[in-house]
Protein backbone atom coordinates (compact mmCIF):
# COMPACT_ATOMS: atom_id res chain seq x y z
CA UNK A 1 0.00 0.00 0.00
CA UNK A 2 3.12 2.52 0.82
CA UNK A 3 3.07 4.96 -1.76
CA UNK A 4 -0.04 3.67 -3.99
CA UNK A 5 -2.31 5.93 -5.22
CA UNK A 6 -5.84 5.55 -3.74
CA UNK A 7 -8.92 4.50 -5.87
CA UNK A 8 -12.23 4.58 -4.48
CA UNK A 9 -15.06 2.69 -6.25
CA UNK A 10 -19.04 4.13 -5.92
CA UNK A 11 -20.94 0.95 -7.10
CA UNK A 12 -24.23 -0.54 -6.08
CA UNK A 13 -23.73 -3.64 -3.70
CA UNK A 14 -24.76 -6.15 -5.92
CA UNK A 15 -23.34 -9.70 -6.86
CA UNK A 16 -22.25 -8.73 -10.05
CA UNK A 17 -20.73 -5.47 -9.31
CA UNK A 18 -19.10 -6.51 -6.35
CA UNK A 19 -17.57 -9.16 -8.98
CA UNK A 20 -16.56 -6.14 -11.16
CA UNK A 21 -14.49 -4.94 -8.04
CA UNK A 22 -12.85 -7.86 -6.71
CA UNK A 23 -11.21 -7.98 -10.33
CA UNK A 24 -10.40 -4.35 -10.74
CA UNK A 25 -8.80 -4.52 -7.49
CA UNK A 26 -7.01 -7.49 -8.51
CA UNK A 27 -5.79 -6.38 -11.73
CA UNK A 28 -4.39 -2.81 -10.61
CA UNK A 29 -3.15 -3.65 -7.11
CA UNK A 30 0.39 -3.63 -8.20
CA UNK A 31 0.16 0.22 -8.73
CA UNK A 32 -3.36 1.20 -6.59
CA UNK A 33 -4.82 0.83 -3.63
CA UNK A 34 -8.55 -0.06 -4.15
CA UNK A 35 -11.47 0.42 -1.73
CA UNK A 36 -15.31 0.90 -1.39
CA UNK A 37 -17.81 1.26 1.28
CA UNK A 38 -18.00 -2.35 1.83
CA UNK A 39 -14.21 -2.05 2.82
CA UNK A 40 -13.91 0.06 5.35
CA UNK A 41 -16.48 -2.03 7.46
CA UNK A 42 -17.75 0.92 9.44
CA UNK A 43 -21.22 -0.67 11.20
CA UNK A 44 -21.58 2.45 13.15
CA UNK A 45 -21.75 4.87 10.15
CA UNK A 46 -21.53 3.76 6.75
CA UNK A 47 -22.45 7.47 5.12
CA UNK A 48 -19.22 7.91 7.76
CA UNK A 49 -17.03 5.49 5.65
CA UNK A 50 -17.75 6.83 2.55
CA UNK A 51 -17.45 10.54 3.04
CA UNK A 52 -13.54 9.56 4.12
CA UNK A 53 -12.93 7.27 1.37
CA UNK A 54 -14.01 9.67 -1.41
CA UNK A 55 -11.78 12.53 0.75
CA UNK A 56 -8.99 10.08 1.12
CA UNK A 57 -8.97 9.11 -2.71
CA UNK A 58 -7.43 10.68 -5.20
CA UNK A 59 -9.37 9.33 -7.88
CA UNK A 60 -13.09 7.76 -7.94
CA UNK A 61 -14.82 5.32 -10.19
CA UNK A 62 -18.10 5.27 -10.12
CA UNK A 63 -20.73 2.79 -12.09
CA UNK A 64 -23.70 4.38 -13.05
CA UNK A 65 -24.94 1.45 -14.09
CA UNK A 66 -28.97 1.10 -13.10
CA UNK A 67 -29.16 4.78 -11.96
CA UNK A 68 -28.61 3.59 -8.03
CA UNK A 69 -29.25 6.73 -6.33
CA UNK A 70 -27.26 6.14 -3.96
CA UNK A 71 -24.05 6.30 -6.69
CA UNK A 72 -25.67 8.99 -7.83
CA UNK A 73 -25.17 10.80 -4.07
CA UNK A 74 -21.88 9.70 -3.71
CA UNK A 75 -21.16 10.80 -7.19
CA UNK A 76 -22.38 14.32 -6.04
CA UNK A 77 -19.61 14.09 -2.85
CA UNK A 78 -16.88 13.40 -5.06
CA UNK A 79 -17.35 16.35 -7.79
CA UNK A 80 -18.31 18.45 -4.81
CA UNK A 81 -14.50 17.14 -3.25
CA UNK A 82 -13.22 18.02 -6.62
CA UNK A 83 -12.04 14.48 -7.25
CA UNK A 84 -11.07 13.18 -10.62
CA UNK A 85 -14.01 10.95 -11.69
CA UNK A 86 -13.88 8.40 -13.91
CA UNK A 87 -17.75 7.22 -14.68
CA UNK A 88 -18.55 3.57 -15.79
CA UNK A 89 -22.00 2.28 -17.21
CA UNK A 90 -23.64 -0.77 -18.92
CA UNK A 91 -25.16 1.40 -20.70
CA UNK A 92 -24.33 4.68 -22.20
CA UNK A 93 -27.82 5.62 -23.48
CA UNK A 94 -29.29 5.33 -20.22
CA UNK A 95 -27.05 8.17 -18.43
CA UNK A 96 -28.62 11.62 -18.56
CA UNK A 97 -27.58 13.88 -20.82
CA UNK A 98 -25.27 16.36 -18.99
CA UNK A 99 -23.36 13.04 -17.23
CA UNK A 100 -22.15 12.26 -20.27
CA UNK A 101 -19.38 14.87 -20.77
CA UNK A 102 -17.96 13.94 -17.92
CA UNK A 103 -16.00 10.76 -18.97
CA UNK A 104 -18.34 8.23 -18.93
CA UNK A 105 -17.31 4.91 -20.47
CA UNK A 106 -19.50 1.71 -21.26
CA UNK A 107 -18.53 -1.80 -20.17
CA UNK A 108 -19.43 -5.41 -20.59
CA UNK A 109 -19.32 -7.80 -18.36
CA UNK A 110 -18.79 -10.83 -21.22
CA UNK A 111 -15.48 -11.71 -20.49
CA UNK A 112 -14.35 -11.49 -24.22
CA UNK A 113 -14.84 -7.37 -23.80
CA UNK A 114 -13.40 -7.11 -19.82
CA UNK A 115 -9.89 -6.45 -21.77
CA UNK A 116 -11.27 -3.47 -23.32
CA UNK A 117 -12.46 -1.86 -20.18
CA UNK A 118 -9.18 -2.87 -18.34
CA UNK A 119 -7.34 -0.99 -20.76
CA UNK A 120 -9.50 1.89 -20.79
CA UNK A 121 -9.07 2.12 -17.05
CA UNK A 122 -5.20 1.62 -17.05
CA UNK A 123 -5.22 4.72 -19.83
CA UNK A 124 -7.86 7.00 -17.87
CA UNK A 125 -5.90 5.71 -14.03
CA UNK A 126 -2.78 7.04 -15.11
CA UNK A 127 -3.98 10.02 -16.75
CA UNK A 128 -5.74 11.36 -13.98
CA UNK A 129 -2.36 11.26 -11.34
CA UNK A 130 0.33 12.59 -13.99
CA UNK A 131 -2.40 15.07 -15.06
CA UNK A 132 -2.05 14.10 -18.78
CA UNK A 133 -6.07 13.52 -18.78
CA UNK A 134 -8.21 16.66 -17.55
CA UNK A 135 -10.95 16.17 -15.58
CA UNK A 136 -13.29 18.33 -14.05
CA UNK A 137 -17.20 18.94 -12.86
CA UNK A 138 -20.03 21.03 -12.50
CA UNK A 139 -18.72 23.19 -9.60
CA UNK A 140 -15.51 23.77 -10.93
CA UNK A 141 -17.03 24.56 -14.21
CA UNK A 142 -19.29 27.27 -13.43
CA UNK A 143 -17.33 28.13 -10.83
CA UNK A 144 -13.68 28.20 -11.06
CA UNK A 145 -12.79 29.79 -8.51
CA UNK A 146 -14.52 27.76 -5.63
CA UNK A 147 -11.30 25.48 -5.41
CA UNK A 148 -8.88 27.65 -4.45
CA UNK A 149 -8.73 25.91 -0.79
CA UNK A 150 -5.74 24.03 -0.49
CA UNK A 151 -7.69 22.12 1.93
CA UNK A 152 -10.21 20.90 -0.31
CA UNK A 153 -7.91 19.26 -2.96
CA UNK A 154 -5.91 16.12 -3.18
CA UNK A 155 -2.18 16.79 -2.69
CA UNK A 156 -0.29 14.38 -5.91
CA UNK A 157 3.13 15.23 -5.15
CA UNK A 158 3.73 12.05 -4.41
CA UNK A 159 2.19 10.28 -6.58
CA UNK A 160 4.23 11.52 -9.98
CA UNK A 161 7.27 9.22 -8.80
CA UNK A 162 5.10 6.02 -8.18
CA UNK A 163 3.66 6.54 -11.38
CA UNK A 164 6.34 6.96 -13.20
CA UNK A 165 8.19 3.94 -11.49
CA UNK A 166 5.46 1.68 -12.27
CA UNK A 167 3.94 2.65 -15.87
CA UNK A 168 6.60 2.08 -18.56
CA UNK A 169 4.26 -0.11 -20.07
CA UNK A 170 1.30 1.88 -20.66
CA UNK A 171 1.82 3.92 -23.93
CA UNK A 172 -0.52 6.29 -23.26
CA UNK A 173 1.25 7.72 -20.39
CA UNK A 174 4.24 10.14 -20.92
CA UNK A 175 7.28 9.61 -18.01
CA UNK A 176 8.08 13.24 -18.22
CA UNK A 177 4.43 15.06 -18.80
CA UNK A 178 4.46 18.71 -19.39
CA UNK A 179 1.44 21.02 -20.16
CA UNK A 180 1.03 22.13 -23.54
CA UNK A 181 0.87 26.12 -23.96
CA UNK A 182 -2.02 28.09 -25.64
CA UNK A 183 -1.25 27.15 -29.04
CA UNK A 184 -0.37 23.88 -28.22
CA UNK A 185 -4.24 23.18 -27.57
CA UNK A 186 -5.56 25.36 -30.23
CA UNK A 187 -3.73 23.26 -32.96
CA UNK A 188 -4.40 19.55 -31.76
CA UNK A 189 -8.37 20.67 -31.60
CA UNK A 190 -7.69 22.10 -34.78
CA UNK A 191 -5.75 18.87 -36.28
CA UNK A 192 -8.51 16.43 -34.75
CA UNK A 193 -11.56 18.01 -35.73
CA UNK A 194 -9.94 18.09 -39.56
CA UNK A 195 -9.63 14.39 -38.72
CA UNK A 196 -13.05 14.01 -37.11
CA UNK A 197 -14.52 16.08 -39.89
CA UNK A 198 -12.85 13.40 -42.51
CA UNK A 199 -14.08 10.79 -41.23
CA UNK A 200 -17.81 11.83 -40.91
CA UNK A 201 -17.19 12.74 -44.62
CA UNK A 202 -15.91 9.70 -45.40
CA UNK A 203 -19.45 7.98 -44.32
CA UNK A 204 -21.37 9.98 -45.80
CA UNK A 205 -19.87 9.04 -49.14
CA UNK A 206 -19.98 5.36 -48.28
CA UNK A 207 -23.31 5.73 -47.24
CA UNK A 208 -24.03 7.13 -50.50
CA UNK A 209 -22.70 4.18 -52.19
CA UNK A 210 -24.34 1.82 -50.62
CA UNK A 211 -27.57 3.55 -51.30
CA UNK A 212 -26.40 3.60 -55.06
CA UNK A 213 -26.34 -0.38 -54.45
CA UNK A 214 -29.88 -0.45 -52.80
CA UNK A 215 -31.05 1.59 -55.83
CA UNK A 216 -29.71 -0.80 -58.55
CA UNK A 217 -31.39 -3.54 -57.12
CA UNK A 218 -34.60 -2.31 -56.68
CA UNK A 219 -34.44 -0.54 -60.41
CA UNK A 220 -33.54 -4.37 -61.08
CA UNK A 221 -36.60 -5.85 -59.56
CA UNK A 222 -38.89 -2.79 -60.89
CA UNK A 223 -37.61 -3.61 -64.65
CA UNK A 224 -38.07 -7.56 -64.12
CA UNK A 225 -41.45 -6.68 -62.61
CA UNK A 226 -42.73 -4.08 -65.63
CA UNK A 227 -40.70 -6.86 -68.50
CA UNK A 228 -43.39 -10.14 -67.20
CA UNK A 229 -45.68 -8.89 -64.84
CA UNK A 230 -44.72 -10.33 -61.63
CA UNK A 231 -42.00 -11.28 -59.49
CA UNK A 232 -40.42 -14.86 -59.26
CA UNK A 233 -39.59 -15.40 -55.27
CA UNK A 234 -36.13 -16.70 -56.05
CA UNK A 235 -35.22 -13.75 -57.99
CA UNK A 236 -36.66 -11.42 -55.51
CA UNK A 237 -34.07 -13.60 -52.54
CA UNK A 238 -31.26 -13.41 -54.85
CA UNK A 239 -31.45 -10.24 -55.14
CA UNK A 240 -31.91 -9.17 -51.49
CA UNK A 241 -28.95 -11.55 -51.02
CA UNK A 242 -27.12 -9.23 -53.23
CA UNK A 243 -28.23 -5.95 -51.23
CA UNK A 244 -27.03 -7.44 -48.25
CA UNK A 245 -23.21 -7.32 -49.34
CA UNK A 246 -23.30 -3.44 -49.47
CA UNK A 247 -24.95 -3.32 -46.57
CA UNK A 248 -22.82 -5.52 -44.46
CA UNK A 249 -20.10 -3.27 -45.61
CA UNK A 250 -20.61 -0.36 -44.67
CA UNK A 251 -21.81 -1.31 -41.41
CA UNK A 252 -18.48 -3.00 -40.80
CA UNK A 253 -16.59 0.69 -41.77
CA UNK A 254 -18.99 2.69 -40.47
CA UNK A 255 -17.72 0.58 -36.94
CA UNK A 256 -14.50 2.05 -37.66
CA UNK A 257 -15.62 5.58 -38.45
CA UNK A 258 -17.47 5.71 -34.89
CA UNK A 259 -14.16 4.18 -33.49
CA UNK A 260 -11.69 6.88 -34.88
CA UNK A 261 -14.20 9.41 -34.70
CA UNK A 262 -14.36 8.96 -30.47
CA UNK A 263 -10.45 8.87 -30.29
CA UNK A 264 -10.49 11.94 -32.40
CA UNK A 265 -13.31 14.15 -30.11
CA UNK A 266 -11.09 12.46 -26.91
CA UNK A 267 -8.29 14.31 -27.96
CA UNK A 268 -10.34 17.90 -28.99
CA UNK A 269 -12.64 17.31 -25.42
CA UNK A 270 -8.93 17.14 -23.63
CA UNK A 271 -7.19 20.03 -25.44
CA UNK A 272 -10.39 22.09 -24.62
CA UNK A 273 -10.38 21.04 -21.19
CA UNK A 274 -6.91 21.86 -20.56
CA UNK A 275 -6.85 25.17 -22.69
CA UNK A 276 -9.76 26.32 -20.67
CA UNK A 277 -7.74 25.61 -17.35
CA UNK A 278 -4.61 26.97 -18.96
CA UNK A 279 -3.29 30.30 -17.69
CA UNK A 280 -3.14 31.72 -20.95
CA UNK A 281 -6.50 30.89 -21.92
CA UNK A 282 -7.64 33.74 -19.19
CA UNK A 283 -5.18 36.56 -21.12
CA UNK A 284 -6.76 39.14 -23.75
CA UNK A 285 -4.71 39.00 -26.10
CA UNK A 286 -5.89 35.17 -26.66
CA UNK A 287 -9.46 35.62 -25.89
CA UNK A 288 -10.50 36.38 -29.74
CA UNK A 289 -8.91 33.05 -30.43
CA UNK A 290 -10.73 31.05 -28.28
CA UNK A 291 -14.01 32.65 -28.73
CA UNK A 292 -13.79 31.82 -32.47
CA UNK A 293 -13.02 28.00 -31.46
CA UNK A 294 -15.95 27.61 -28.67
CA UNK A 295 -18.06 29.24 -31.96
CA UNK A 296 -16.94 26.92 -34.24
CA UNK A 297 -17.88 24.00 -31.73
CA UNK A 298 -21.66 25.45 -31.74
CA UNK A 299 -21.36 24.96 -35.52
CA UNK A 300 -20.16 21.53 -34.87
CA UNK A 301 -22.94 20.76 -33.13
CA UNK A 302 -25.91 22.02 -35.09
CA UNK A 303 -24.37 19.79 -37.97
CA UNK A 304 -24.25 16.85 -36.02
CA UNK A 305 -27.87 17.39 -35.14
CA UNK A 306 -29.56 17.79 -37.95
CA UNK A 307 -27.06 14.54 -39.31
CA UNK A 308 -28.70 12.39 -36.39
CA UNK A 309 -32.10 13.56 -37.64
CA UNK A 310 -31.69 11.78 -41.20
CA UNK A 311 -29.61 8.81 -39.59
CA UNK A 312 -32.71 7.89 -37.35
CA UNK A 313 -35.13 8.41 -40.01
CA UNK A 314 -32.77 6.05 -42.05
CA UNK A 315 -32.59 3.48 -39.47
CA UNK A 316 -36.51 3.66 -39.49
CA UNK A 317 -36.69 3.31 -42.89
CA UNK A 318 -34.04 0.01 -42.68
CA UNK A 319 -36.48 -1.50 -39.81
CA UNK A 320 -39.11 -1.17 -42.34
CA UNK A 321 -37.09 -3.61 -44.88
CA UNK A 322 -37.08 -6.33 -42.47
CA UNK A 323 -38.52 -9.39 -43.25
CA UNK A 324 -37.81 -10.22 -46.28
CA UNK A 325 -34.71 -12.70 -46.75
CA UNK A 326 -32.36 -13.89 -43.94
CA UNK A 327 -29.13 -12.39 -45.15
CA UNK A 328 -30.81 -9.28 -45.68
CA UNK A 329 -32.35 -9.08 -42.25
CA UNK A 330 -29.16 -10.19 -40.41
CA UNK A 331 -27.32 -6.96 -42.27
CA UNK A 332 -30.11 -4.76 -41.62
CA UNK A 333 -29.76 -5.48 -37.85
CA UNK A 334 -25.81 -5.02 -38.06
CA UNK A 335 -26.03 -1.94 -39.36
CA UNK A 336 -28.99 -0.16 -37.49
CA UNK A 337 -27.24 -1.52 -34.19
CA UNK A 338 -23.90 0.35 -36.04
CA UNK A 339 -25.74 3.69 -36.61
CA UNK A 340 -27.46 3.55 -33.17
CA UNK A 341 -23.81 3.27 -32.10
CA UNK A 342 -22.77 6.76 -34.14
CA UNK A 343 -26.24 8.12 -32.54
CA UNK A 344 -25.25 7.63 -28.94
CA UNK A 345 -21.40 8.68 -29.69
CA UNK A 346 -22.85 12.10 -31.18
CA UNK A 347 -25.28 12.43 -28.56
CA UNK A 348 -22.08 12.38 -25.98
CA UNK A 349 -20.00 14.93 -28.00
CA UNK A 350 -22.95 17.39 -28.16
CA UNK A 351 -23.01 16.97 -24.49
CA UNK A 352 -19.56 17.38 -23.98
CA UNK A 353 -19.77 20.69 -26.47
CA UNK A 354 -22.05 22.25 -24.03
CA UNK A 355 -20.20 21.44 -21.40
CA UNK A 356 -16.84 23.51 -22.79
CA UNK A 357 -18.99 26.01 -24.44
CA UNK A 358 -20.34 27.14 -20.79
CA UNK A 359 -16.96 26.89 -19.06
CA UNK A 360 -15.75 28.89 -22.36
CA UNK A 361 -18.33 31.08 -21.12
CA UNK A 362 -17.49 31.78 -17.95
CA UNK A 363 -14.02 32.07 -18.36
CA UNK A 364 -14.26 34.60 -21.45
CA UNK A 365 -16.84 36.48 -19.44
CA UNK A 366 -13.72 36.75 -16.26
CA UNK A 367 -11.70 37.73 -19.10
CA UNK A 368 -14.16 40.52 -20.58
CA UNK A 369 -13.92 41.92 -17.20
CA UNK A 370 -10.35 42.50 -16.70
Amino acid sequence: MINKSRVFVITPFDEDYLALYEELKTRFEEDFYFTNAGDLDNQQNILQDIVEGIYQADVIIADLTGLNPNVFYELGLAHAMNKKVIIITQDLAELPFDIKSYRANEYSLQFNKLPKLIEELKKLLYGAIDGSIKYGNPVSDYIPGFYKSEEMITDHSNLKTNVDENSSDINDVSEDYEEDGFLDHIANIEENSQKMTDEITAMGIEMNDMNSSINAASNEIQRVKDKSGNINASFARNICRKLSEPVDIFAGKLKNHVSNVTGYWNIVENSYLSLLDNQYAKKQDNSEKLRASIDALGGLQSSMYDTDTKIENFIDVLRGSMGMERRLNRAITMLASELEKYLLMTETIASSIDRIVSKGEVILEAVDKM
